[in-house]
Order: structure tokens, then sequence, then C-alpha cells
């Protein structure tokens, strides 16, 4: 499987995810991180996009993103919703999110699975909100990919 992750800059296990793949984006400034996470998507090609932020009291993976970040829109002219890649029973401890978020976390989902529908890729794209005891169960979560 060829990986790709993405987190964020505030994401305090960023090693852990070094350790899964060689293919790690770390968004900081999101306008312009985005541009660099959309070239690596282009060239690279990969199999598999996970992007990951850390979880609040559970692990769950989010089951679609919206066209909404603090209440505006995040492209004018983009879709309302797109729907994500995920296990349809979730795995393990890790449940899924039948809601949304429209944070840091929701703009880059939304953004990403924009770069995949725009440039006809067709890619996994797969987002976790994970707290730290759930590390193992992703790592043979990803093994099932």
């Amino acid at each position: 499987m060829k990986l790709l992750i993405y987190t964020y800059r505030t994401f305090p296990w960023t090693r852990v995810l070094k350790e899964l793949s060689s293919n790690v984006i770390i968004l900081g400034k999101l306008t312009q991180d985005i541009l660099a996470l959309e070239d690596t998507i282009i060239k690279n090609n990969p199999s598999v996009i996970i992007g990951i932020a850390k979880g609040n009291r559970t692990s769950v993976f989010e089951t679609h993103t919206v066209n909404n970040f603090n209440g505006k829109k995040i492209l004018k002219d983009g879709k309302d919703d797109y729907s994500l890649d995920y296990p349809t029973t979730g795995y393990k401890s890790i449940k899924l999110n039948k809601g949304f978020t429209t944070s840091f976390c929701n703009w880059g989902m939304y953004r990403v699975q924009n770069i995949l529908e725009t440039n006809d890729l067709e890619i996994k794209h797969i987002f976790i909100h994970i707290v730290e005891k759930d590390f193992e169960q992703f790592k043979e979560f990803l093994q099932t990919i």
C-alpha cells in the first residue's frame, strides 16, 4: 500500500505517524500547506490518504466532510459535502462519527476530497480522530486496507 498521511501542526504524536509512513505532511499554514499536499497527491498517486487528528475522549472515523469552516464556506462554488472512506462498522473501539465538524480538521478533509474529485483520482481517503490508547488498533486497521 502506498500511504500518504496528513495531520496538523498541533498533533502530539507525529513521531508515531512517521513510523507508519515516510510520507507525512503536516499542515500548519492551511492555505499554503494544502498546495504542497495537493502536489504530493498528484505526483505520488498514493493508494490511500489518511488524515489524522487528536480525538477528545474516543477515537472516531469521520464519515463525511462538509463545505463549512466555522460558519463560512470553504470553497464558494464547492459541493455541500463529500463522503469519505471508512470501515462500515468502525474498527474495534474506533467508532464512526455520523455527524461532522466545522473546524480545521473538516477544512483539511474537505479540501483533500475536493482535490481528489477535481483531479478525478480514485484514491481512498480516510480521516480519523484518535486518542493515544487506540494507536495499536489503528496500526492493525492499516493492515486491513
